[in-house]
């Protein structure tokens, strides 16, 4: 193993460890706040967190609830890193483009969030709701980081490139993909938990059956504070699980470097 992708490697297990430090803080501050409180109501031991989260584990229904929310995250992103990809490509291309998309992207980043979720629901049917709020969310974050990620390219090195007629494809592999490829997987990488986020606020919203806004829901209906915690949990962890596969695609991307 080279010494950069060793370091890399290390640097990659110590983003994993410290956050686990954190966990480990927050979970000792809770338990230490529930032993004090007293009331399973109001806030649950970790105990009986857990092993809401346990009974859930075992359920198909929930499997087939954290399945439905994932897929209309994965939707919604990969749509939304599409076509915020596009956009940010044709906006850094053309200054009249960029002009024509900046009051659309100012608005769509003003507008309260709990303002879009509460309109699309209305709008949409239940199950499509989730998938267009996160979407409408996502798109102008997608935007600014493909548009930020061009405009950071060294103009220089497309200068030398043409003087020695370089092949395009030789400079996209070479020197556009290396520069942009970092801070667009990074950003795909909150995104994508972000907007499993916001599916599940969605889905919550909505009445959503099929997810685990829906199972949240109902939870709270029914004052079943530990279960509603232990999908919080489970949810936490698989976006949690997601930024972290993600973020393991910047070992090969820093390579090209």
């Amino acid at each position: 193993m080279s010494g950069n992708r060793r370091t890399t490697l290390k640097r990659a297990i110590a983003n994993l460890y410290f956050p686990l430090v954190t966990v480990g803080f927050i979970a000792a501050v809770y338990a230490t706040a529930a032993a004090i409180v007293g009331e399973s109501l109001i806030l649950p031991r970790l105990g009986e967190i857990l092993a809401e989260a346990g009974k859930l584990l075992t359920k198909s229904s929930f499997y087939k609830s954290l399945l439905f929310t994932l897929l209309r995250a994965l939707a919604a992103f990969a749509a939304a890193f599409v076509a915020g990809g596009a956009l940010g490509i044709a906006a850094n291309a053309s200054g009249a483009v960029e002009k024509l998309l900046s009051p659309l992207m100012v608005l769509l980043r003003a507008i309260p969030t709990m303002a879009v979720i509460f309109l699309l629901v209305l709008w949409f049917r239940s199950a499509y709701a989730p998938m267009i709020v996160a979407f409408t969310i996502l798109l102008p974050l997608c935007y600014a980081e493909t548009k930020t990620a061009l405009s950071s390219l060294d103009g220089g090195i497309f200068e030398m490139c043409k003087v020695y007629a370089v092949p395009k494809r030789r400079v996209l592999a070479r020197f556009v993909l290396p520069q942009i490829a970092p801070p667009l997987i990074d950003g795909a990488a909150g995104n994508l938990s972000f907007s499993v986020k916001l599916v599940i606020a969605g889905e919550a919203l909505a009445q959503t059956a099929a997810g685990l806004g829906g199972a949240l829901n109902m939870a709270n209906v029914y004052l079943e504070t530990a279960r509603l915690m232990a999908i919080t949990l489970i949810a936490v962890v698989v976006c949690f699980v997601l930024e972290f596969s993600i973020r393991l695609l910047l070992l090969p991307s820093r390579r090209w470097r």
